[in-house]
């Protein structure tokens, strides 16, 4: 039996994808994007959390240590609205 990498069709899953090194995020993005989800990246903790606040998400991926907001702060945010 064999999984499929491939986003299902319907609307694209939405990723925001948080990491204060931004070659890191743009691949990841780029990596996802390239099976079928939506994302966005953000190149700081506050501004992960700023954009949380305007728009919904359905999966957060983030980096832990960033020098502005901890991931942890983010992901808590995140569970919050």
């Amino acid at each position: 039996m064999s999984k499929s990498t491939v986003a299902k069709a319907g609307p694209p899953i939405k990723v925001l994808i948080v990491d204060d090194e931004e070659a890191h995020a743009d691949t990841v993005a780029d990596s996802l994007a390239s099976v079928g989800y939506d994302c966005t990246v953000a190149t700081s903790g506050n501004d992960g959390v700023a954009m949380l606040e305007r728009d919904a998400f359905e999966v957060v991926v983030t980096d832990l240590r960033m020098k502005d907001t901890h991931g942890l702060e983010v992901l808590q945010r995140a569970g919050e609205l």
